[in-house]
């Protein structure tokens, strides 16, 4: 019988490296993986502001400017913001690195760590907190923070037994979604 008043459980779910972007090197002369510097390009010309992220290609270290903002007044990007970009600021650097790459490959950091309260046999709404998008599927992160294997997660899902909102068991192929609820029954992990 389910509980009448699960506790909801908050769990933070944050990749450790930012993802990698696929793309031709002219070094390597070949397609090679590029990692973020975190270190930011500005360039003004009149009025009008240019910022590149810098990657460098994970084999020869050949460096590649990746466009971040394009002929931007100063007033529009705001004093703030271009301090940011001057001083290299490593926040800004992710948020620009986990940015969508149109045109290119991203390869999706799968390394993720899980700040999560212990969990009591009480009945319980995970919510999953995803700032940053991640590669790992979401029934491989439950199945490590669960101790309960894939196949099983599979298997009580279609039984009902655990509940993903949004997606139900197709969310269990994909990577977790920002504010996913998982409901969790009383006396988890079931036997069996």
């Amino acid at each position: 019988m389910p509980d009448p008043c699960p506790t909801e459980v908050v769990w933070h779910v944050r990749p450790l490296a930012v993802p990698q972007l696929l793309r031709h090197c002219p070094a390597c002369a070949t397609t090679r993986a590029h990692v973020s510097c975190e270190r930011f390009r500005v360039n003004a010309q009149q009025h009008r502001l240019d910022v590149w992220l810098l990657y460098r290609c994970s084999t020869c270290a050949h460096t590649w400017k990746r466009s971040v903002l394009r002929r931007v007044s100063h007033a529009a990007l705001g004093a703030d913001r271009l301090e940011r970009f001057l001083r290299d600021d490593p926040a800004a650097a992710r948020e620009a690195a986990f940015a969508p790459a149109p045109g290119l490959e991203q390869v999706p950091a799968a390394a993720v760590t899980v700040e999560r309260p212990p969990l009591d046999h009480q009945s319980a709404i995970l919510r999953l907190m995803v700032p940053w998008p991640c590669g790992v599927r979401l029934d491989r992160l439950l199945a490590a923070e669960l101790g309960c294997a894939r196949a099983r997660l599979a298997h009580l899902v279609r039984a009902g037994v655990l509940q993903i909102d949004p997606g139900g068991e197709r969310a269990l192929r994909q990577p977790p979604r920002d504010g996913a609820r998982v409901l969790l029954p009383r006396g988890w992990p079931p036997p069996g």
